[in-house]
């Protein structure tokens, strides 16, 4: 055995380790957010219902109702990958700090891929382009949305552009519960929780932690502090921010992430002519939304 294959054998345990331990320092945002499963399927399609009607009266025998055939989201698989060189010289004579400086960064590499991610479908909630793989093709904040194609509802708005503050969120949380199903019937959605980023961070915790409500000067109770939750996600752009009900957002009908494959611990690999070792992460995933009424947006005042 050669002294760097020796060299070698004797770090690779320690590289993972490092890994481990850098990734596990990481705050992890996509967890708050999104319905992640195992997939082994390349391709995976929810295909939406709609709702059925009142209770019949009965008429000799039961009332029986069909689904609408709502919109289908089409999951795709795609891998994606980091790596980082490691030079002969690095590991011939241990110079373990420095690996240990690029394990690091591969490390944050891999939570902020996912850190970004986290706030994907907020940041592009009024982008044309990004329909999380829906088949209604609209945008996840959008004034045209519909629950089933054709349905009886018409087209609903989940978009506003409003500061953050207690009338607003007021707006925005009986605009979720006014939302009808296909058959135009109330679903009484209950936005329970505001995501937002760092610029709302202060309004949002003033306006859900305080006893009294914020900026009136009437001293009455504050409602929203036992009714609502906020999470505050770095990643959301700006004065970027909604209202969720977070049961559904992370229910599946909501926010899906489809894993077929995670990163894991680095792998490494030696070119046989350079003698320069690599390390590798990869992962094959897919991500989008069924459905869009467990959110509203709004643009913010910027």
């Amino acid at each position: 055995m050669s002294i760097l294959i020796a060299n070698f054998v004797e770090l690779e345990g320690s590289i993972q380790k490092l890994y481990d331990r850098f990734d596990k320092q990481q705050t992890k945002y996509l967890p708050m957010f999104f319905n992640e499963e195992m997939t082994d399927r390349n391709v995976d399609e929810h295909l939406g219902v709609g709702s059925i009607g009142e209770m019949e009266a009965w008429a000799g025998q039961v009332a029986y109702e069909d689904f609408d055939k709502g919109y289908k989201t089409t999951y795709r698989q795609g891998k994606f990958s980091k790596g980082i060189p490691v030079e002969e010289a690095l590991i011939l004579f241990k110079n373990f700090s420095e690996i240990k400086k690029r394990v690091n960064r591969l490390a944050i590499s891999s939570a902020k891929t996912f850190n970004i991610k986290s706030a994907y479908y907020f940041n592009n909630a009024w982008n044309a382009a990004v329909n999380g793989g829906n088949g209604e093709g609209l945008s996840l904040a959008n004034a045209s949305h519909r629950i089933c194609p054709g349905d009886s509802a018409g087209a609903q708005s989940n978009t506003f552009a409003l500061e953050m503050n207690v009338d607003n969120i007021e707006t925005m949380r009986n605009a979720g519960k006014k939302f009808k199903d296909d058959k135009g019937h109330i679903m009484n959605i209950n936005l329970d929780t505001i995501v937002c980023g760092i610029d709302w961070e202060k309004t949002a915790k003033q306006i859900c932690g305080s006893d009294k409500e914020p900026y009136v000067a009437d001293n009455q109770i504050n409602i929203y502090k036992s009714e609502l939750k906020y999470i505050i996600n770095p990643y959301v752009d700006g004065k970027t921010w909604g209202m969720v009900n977070q049961q559904l957002m992370k229910g599946g009908d909501g926010l899906n992430w489809k894993w077929a494959r995670k990163p894991g611990s680095p792998e490494y690999v030696q070119d046989f002519d350079t003698e320069v070792g690599k390390y590798k992460i990869t992962g094959w995933w897919s991500h989008g939304w069924d459905t869009w009424y467990w959110v509203a947006m709004s643009t913010g005042i910027e």
